[in-house]
């Protein structure tokens, strides 16, 4: 019998053999991915247009790049569904959705019709969104859509230029999502979700609902939840839901396929073999785009180019036009960068003389020989300013340590520590209180390690001098031993040493970097840490305050408006501190409120770091 697609992907996915036997002139195989990488690449590989991966088009090559040295493993990502009961026969009962291609209008009222579990035949004309419907309950269960020119298709979301009546492109939009019917309305987060409600015979409902978002710039975000009992036969879904879409594709009458090929497409193992076919034209060294180059007689255009370069690169130095960067040729937009430089140097001696009277501080005197030279040096200065980057600033740093840490394991289990460690910190200080009111506490505490509650009827034995424990105050001493036995390991030890061991079991947790940056993190406010870091490098610098004024100016305007428009780190509320408690508790009390901030912080600057990025 033929293994469906989604089986096959599983199988290879998991790390596991994919086998075949022998059919008519088609030998007999079998294949493992056995490393993280390659399953990588193959997960990328069958997430793209088929076409593209059996031509093996160039526009894979920076995907192929990512996938290749990204660090997860596919394989991690299966979880094993055979222990889930599928708890009767479910039967879809209600299909909502929400700004999905085809079904409403963008941000109009949701789509929403109830089928109750009840067999339907849908009739229209073309367009009236048949198609539509069925590509959500597609879209729904197993994330793919039909593409009539490329028929089964993963829909991640991904936006596609959008263009006007004059054929000007006017922003992007993904054609999952209902597009807006004002232009303004492209630079708008894409938002659409498709939710279906099944029921079983005890009128008992599962879910599966599917949600993107795709922002104007940035990657998707992609939100799927499906009840594990409708995925308990995979198989259902191939052929209920994926079969049926694949058959538009097999040709019939004139137009008619081999068996062999229908059935590859029927199941989707078709894709398997343009992964293959594209695999042996990226290796082939005869391929096309090997040869054009050399075809086109690169080697002498190369070298009159680096006779060209180098010529232009003595005249750009005299300018302080560096083109350095420009000798490689085939790089991207070489020609209108070479262009630009050409530009710039022929306009650049009208434009210094204006910024000159603008940029630098009022009290420097330009017809001075040594106030030109000193302003050179200044421009030079900030030009190698302006390359460092984000590099020396301890500010953004520590920023990257949280976003390390975030991926550590340890240190995503500081929220749970922190909770677990404030319960021992009020047994600790329960039990200093007590050793507080009986000073030979401790002393107890470790005699009740040798003590032996009596049998019934019997008086306890003393585990110091062996003697009976008789009077009513020996009696009262035996109870407590009794107690103790149960504590002793807290109730005798110093509070000093019970908050000593607690914070260091929490700032084991923290990875190097964030301990290095820790006294800075715990008070940090990012938007005003991100204000201090940048006004210190291009607006307190001397180079800055005291020769390019300019620079120092909109600096200070650039970062205030910013100010207004990053977010807002909100710390947890301190702990008030009771007076009755020994310092060292305190102490603690105040390392564990420091250690909750930069847990939360962490958190928090995984959502918000683009924002500071792109202010700077």
């Amino acid at each position: 019998m033929p293994i469906p697609l989604s089986a096959a992907k599983a199988l290879l996915l998991k790390g596991e053999k994919l086998s075949w036997e022998k059919f008519e002139n088609h030998k007999a195989g079998a294949i493992k991915l056995e490393t993280a990488a390659a399953r990588r690449l193959f997960k990328f590989l069958t997430g793209q247009v088929s076409s593209k991966v059996a031509e093996a088009n160039e526009q894979l090559f920076s995907g192929l790049i990512q996938a290749w040295s990204a660090i997860d493993d596919p394989a991690d990502g299966y979880a094993d569904v055979s222990t889930i009961a599928a708890s009767g026969i479910w039967r879809l009962a209600r299909i909502e959705a929400k700004n999905f291609g085809g079904l409403t209008t963008f941000e109009g009222p949701s789509f929403d019709m109830f089928v109750g579990r009840e067999n339907w035949c849908l009739e229209g004309q073309n367009g009236c969104g048949k198609t539509s419907l069925s590509s959500a309950i597609l879209w729904a269960m197993t994330g793919k859509r039909v593409r009539e020119q490329e028929g089964l298709i993963d829909e991640l979301g991904v936006r596609s230029p959008v263009h006007d009546t004059a054929g000007m492109e006017i922003g992007s939009w993904p054609p999952v999502v209902t597009y807006p019917k004002k232009a303004a309305e492209l630079a708008k987060d894409a938002v659409a979700w498709v939710r279906l409600t099944f029921e079983n015979e005890k009128g008992e409902q599962a879910f599966a609902e599917r949600k993107i978002t795709s922002p104007v710039k940035g990657n998707p975000a992609l939100e799927e939840s499906i009840d594990k009992r409708l995925t308990t036969v995979p198989q259902l879904l191939e052929t209920g839901l994926l079969m049926p879409a694949r058959i538009a594709r097999i040709g019939f009458g004139d137009k008619s396929q081999s068996l062999y090929e229908s059935v590859k497409l029927l199941t989707g193992l078709d894709q398997l073999a343009d992964i293959a076919d594209g695999a042996s034209k990226f290796g082939n060294k005869a391929q096309r785009f090997y040869k054009y180059a050399k075809d086109q007689g690169i080697e002498a255009v190369e070298a009159t180019f680096a006779t060209n370069i180098s010529k232009a690169e003595v005249h750009a130095k005299a300018l302080a036009i560096d083109i350095s960067g420009l000798r490689t040729l085939g790089q991207k937009d070489l020609d209108k960068s070479l262009k630009d430089a050409a530009t710039s140097a022929s306009t650049q001696a009208g434009d210094h003389i204006a910024t000159l009277k603008t940029e630098i501080a009022e009290s420097l005197d330009t017809s001075v020989v040594a106030v030109r030279a000193q302003v050179k040096q200044a421009v030079g200065s900030a030009r190698a300013i302006a390359k460092q980057g984000v590099n020396g600033i301890v500010q953004f740093e520590a920023w990257v340590a949280l976003k390390s840490a975030s991926a550590d394991v340890k240190f995503r289990s500081l929220p749970d520590e922190i909770k677990a460690a404030r319960g021992r910190l009020e047994v600790a200080v329960y039990w200093h209180q007590r050793q507080t009111e009986d000073s030979r506490l401790r002393l107890k505490a470790l005699a009740a390690h040798y003590f032996v509650e009596p049998e019934k009827d019997s008086l306890a034995i003393c585990p110091l001098c062996e003697g009976q424990l008789t009077t009513d105050q020996q009696k009262k001493l035996a109870a407590e031993l009794a107690e103790l036995q149960e504590h002793s390991a807290v109730a005798e030890r110093k509070i000093v040493d019970a908050c000593g061991a607690i914070d260091r079991e929490l700032r084991s947790l923290l990875t190097p970097d964030v301990t290095t940056h820790f006294d800075l993190l715990r008070v940090m406010v990012p938007k005003i840490a991100y204000s201090e870091a940048a006004l210190a490098r291009f607006a307190n610098n001397p180079t800055f305050s005291n020769i390019l004024t300019g620079v120092a100016k909109l600096t200070k305007e650039i970062v205030d408006g910013q100010l207004s428009e990053l977010p807002v780190f909100s710390p947890p509320e301190a702990e008030t501190s009771s007076p009755d408690i020994p310092q060292s508790a305190t102490t603690l009390r105040q390392t564990i409120y420091a250690l909750q901030t930069v847990s939360d912080l962490a958190s928090w600057w995984e959502e918000n770091a683009a924002s500071f990025r792109d202010a700077w």
